[in-house]
């Protein structure tokens, strides 16, 4: 079994996380007259429904892929 996929959807669930924080945070703490907590919104609510959809998105993508026949030996 090639571990490759695996690998490309658990760094695309990472990064997409990690992105989501990032923009998360600026956008809800952009917001005029938010509080001192509006940074939980990127780590509890953006982050991880970025990280689950680039899972799902990359996984999606990989199970279109068709694995290559294998030659029959003679």
């Amino acid at each position: 079994m090639n571990k490759v996929p695996i690998a490309g959807v658990i760094v695309a669930g990472t990064v997409a996380g990690a992105v989501g924080v990032v923009f998360g945070i600026q956008w809800s703490c952009s917001i005029p007259g938010s509080g001192n907590l509006c940074g939980l919104i990127g780590f509890l609510v953006v982050g991880p429904i970025s990280g689950f959809l680039g899972v799902v998105l990359v996984g999606a993508g990989l199970s279109l892929v068709r694995p290559a026949p294998n030659p029959r030996l003679p």
